[in-house]
C-alpha cells in the first residue's frame, strides 16, 4: 500500500493492484479511479477495508509504473541528481519481470527535465561524460528551430556541436571561414569551445560551437566531417591558428581549400621563441637586436618565392652585424646574444622555412610558407587575422559565467547565437554596416600599398643593417660613445655570469633559457677573459 500524488497533484491510494481516488471531503472513503467501476475502501485508522468490490481484475503493473513515476518526480525536486542517477535509483524497486510496465529511459527523462523546469530547479553539475543528457529546452533555439546538431554521447572522447539551420546556410553560402578554439571560457570537464567562424557581408560571425574534450586530430576530422554533412558549399580559404592538428584535418577533409595562418598567431609564436631563449631584454634594449627578430616577421608580408632568398640573406647579415662590436667584455655578452639569435633563426628555418638538406633542397618545413605568408591576402584584401574571433572570444568572456556547467553553458550559447541571427539579419538588409577602427584601415591601407609596389625584379626585401651600427666598427668616436652607454647593462651581465660560473650545472641552462652552443660560447671567452 502507498499513495502517490497523480499528474494534477491530488493524492492516489496504491493498494493491491487497484488505484483509488477521494470520494469524499472526510478524505475516509476511497472510490476506484474508473468512472464505471463502484469499487470503495474505507480508512479505519491505519487499516483499510474493502466496502465494495470491483467489476475488474487488479492491475499490479499499472501501479508498479504510477509508483515508479512517483519516484522519480519527488526526486527531481528534492534532489540535484542528474536525470541518469534518479531513473536508476528508482528502478530498484521493479523486478525484471516488471521491466517492461515502467516508462522508457527517454520517457523518464523528459518527465525530470519538465517537472524541474515548472520549479526552476537548476539542472545538477554533471561529474563525467556519463552524467550529460541535454535536455530538450537545450536542444532547440530561442526561436524553436534545432540548435543540437551532434552529440557523438563518447564517455572518453566527447563531441556536442551547436549550430541552427540558419547558421549552416550562412556557413555554406561563407566562401572565407576562420576558425580559433578557446580553452578560458569552456564548460567543465572539456577542454576547449571550438568555434567555425563565417562572413556575412564582409562581418564575421560565430556559426558553429563545438564542445570538444581533448585536441587530437580524431576529434577534429569527426567535427568537420559532421558540419561537412550537413552543408552544401564548400569554403575557398580558411584561416586557423597555428595548431598541426586542426591543419592536417583540414587538408583531409577539404583537399581544394586555402589553408592560412593567422598573422597574429605567427606573431605570437616568434615570441613565444624570443622569451623562451632569453632574448626579450636584447630586444628592448638592442636596436640591431630588435630590428633583426622584426624583420623575421615581416617576411610573411613579402611575395611567398622571396621568402627563402631574403631569409637567407637575413642568416649572412646578422651574426656579422652583432659581432661588430668588439672589445673584451662586450663581446661575451654579444657573442651570448649572437648564438641566442641564431637559435632562433635556426628554429624559425625548422618550423617555417626548412632546413637545407643534401643537394641544396629543403626539408618539408612544420608549416609551409604558403600557409603563414600574408602577401595573397593582402593583394586580395582578405583578413590577415582571426582577430575578429579573438574579440569574440574576450565579449563571450565577459559575459559568461566562469566555469559554467554544459548545460548553462549551452545555455549562454543559446543567448549568443539568437543575437548574432538577429545581426546577420540586419547586415543582409544593410541596417547593420561593418565597422572596424580607423587605425586598422590606415594599417590595411598602408599594407596593400606596400605589397602593390612590391619590386619583384630587384626583390630588394630585407634592409641593410643600421649605418650608425656598422660606423661604429671604423669610426673610433662613436665606437666609444657607443660602448659607454652600452657600459651598465654589460657590467649587469657579467656580474651575473661570475656569479654563476663557479657552479655551472644544468639548473643554470634553464635558468638563463640558453642553449649548450651558447653556453659553450660563454665559458670560452669567460675563459680568455680571465686569463
Amino acid at each position: 500500500m502507498s499513495i502517490v500524488k497523480s499528474s494534477r497533484n491530488k493524492d492516489q491510494l496504491l493498494l493491491d493492484g487497484f488505484r483509488y481516488r477521494r470520494a469524499n471531503k472526510s478524505q475516509s472513503i476511497w472510490r476506484c479511479y474508473k468512472n464505471n467501476c463502484a469499487g470503495r475502501v474505507r480508512c479505519d485508522g491505519l487499516q483499510y477495508v474493502n466496502v465494495t468490490d470491483h467489476i475488474h481484475a487488479p492491475c499490479p503493473e499499472e501501479l508498479i509504473a504510477m509508483e515508479f513515476k512517483s519516484k522519480i518526480v519527488d526526486s527531481a525536486v528534492t534532489s540535484y541528481y542528474p536525470p541518469r542517477r534518479i531513473i536508476n535509483e528508482a528502478l530498484t524497486i521493479v523486478s525484471k519481470d516488471d521491466g517492461t510496465a515502467v516508462p522508457n529511459y527517454t520517457s523518464s527523462q523528459r518527465t525530470i527535465e519538465r517537472k524541474r523546469r515548472k520549479k526552476d530547479i537548476p539542472l545538477p553539475r554533471p561529474k563525467s561524460f556519463d552524467d550529460i543528457m541535454i535536455p530538450d529546452g537545450l536542444k532547440v533555439t530561442h526561436g524553436g528551430g534545432r540548435f543540437l546538431l551532434y552529440d557523438n554521447g563518447s564517455s572518453s572522447k566527447r563531441i556536442i556541436i551547436l549550430s541552427s539551420d540558419d547558421d549552416l546556410d550562412c556557413l555554406s553560402n561563407s566562401e572565407h571561414w576562420h576558425s580559433d578554439g578557446t580553452f578560458k571560457i569552456a564548460p567543465q570537464l572539456f577542454e576547449q569551445l571550438y568555434v567555425i567562424f563565417g562572413y556575412v557581408c564582409g562581418r564575421a560571425l560565430p556559426l558553429v560551437y563545438c564542445m570538444v574534450s581533448g585536441t587530437a586530430e580524431v576529434l577534429y576530422d569527426e567535427i568537420f566531417g559532421v558540419i561537412l554533412q550537413h552543408i552544401s558549399g564548400r569554403p575557398k580559404t580558411i584561416s586557423i591558428d597555428f595548431e598541426k592538428a586542426v591543419e592536417n584535418s583540414i587538408k583531409q577533409s577539404l583537399p581544394t581549400t586555402s589553408i592560412s595562418g593567422c598573422f597574429f598567431h605567427f606573431k605570437q609564436c616568434l615570441w613565444r621563441k624570443i622569451k623562451n631563449l632569453g632574448l626579450q631584454q636584447s630586444f628592448v634594449d638592442n636596436s640591431e637586436v630588435r630590428r633583426c627578430l622584426k624583420t623575421i616577421g615581416c617576411l610573411a608580408l613579402i611575395p611567398e618565392q622571396y621568402v627563402i632568398l631574403e631569409f637567407e640573406k637575413l642568416q649572412e647579415t646578422s651574426p656579422d652585424s652583432l659581432n661588430s662590436i668588439r672589445i673584451i667584455f662586450l663581446e661575451i655578452v654579444l657573442e651570448l646574444i649572437s648564438i641566442c639569435v641564431l637559435d632562433f633563426l635556426d628554429y624559425f628555418e625548422d618550423t617555417f622555412i626548412g632546413r637545407v638538406i643534401r643537394n641544396n633542397r629543403r626539408r618539408a618545413p612544420r608549416f609551409a610558407i604558403k600557409m603563414w605568408n600574408c602577401f595573397l591576402r593582402l593583394d586580395q584584401d582578405l583578413p590577415r587575422t582571426n582577430n575578429s574571433s579573438e574579440g569574440w572570444n574576450r565579449a563571450i568572456k565577459n559575459s559568461a559565467r566562469e566555469n559554467p556547467s554544459v548545460y548553462e553553458s549551452i545555455t549562454d550559447l543559446k543567448i549568443e547565437q539568437h543575437a548574432n541571427l538577429i545581426v546577420a539579419e540586419q547586415l543582409q538588409a544593410g541596417v547593420a554596416k561593418r565597422r572596424r577602427r580607423i587605425k586598422y584601415e590606415m594599417l590595411d591601407e598602408q599594407l596593400q600599398h606596400l605589397a602593390s609596389n612590391f619590386n619583384f625584379d630587384t626583390h630588394r626585401g630585407v634592409q641593410s643593417p643600421d649605418p650608425t651600427l656598422q660606423a661604429l666598427t671604423t669610426d673610433p668616436e662613436k665606437r666609444e660613445k657607443h660602448l659607454v652607454t652600452q657600459c651598465e647593462y654589460v657590467l649587469e651581465h657579467l656580474k651575473t655570469f661570475f656569479e654563476h660560473l663557479k657552479n655551472i650545472k644544468i639548473d643554470y641552462i634553464t635558468e638563463f633559457n640558453i642553449s649548450y652552443r651558447a653556453l659553450g660560447k660563454y665559458i670560452y671567452f669567460s675563459c680568455i677573459t680571465l686569463l
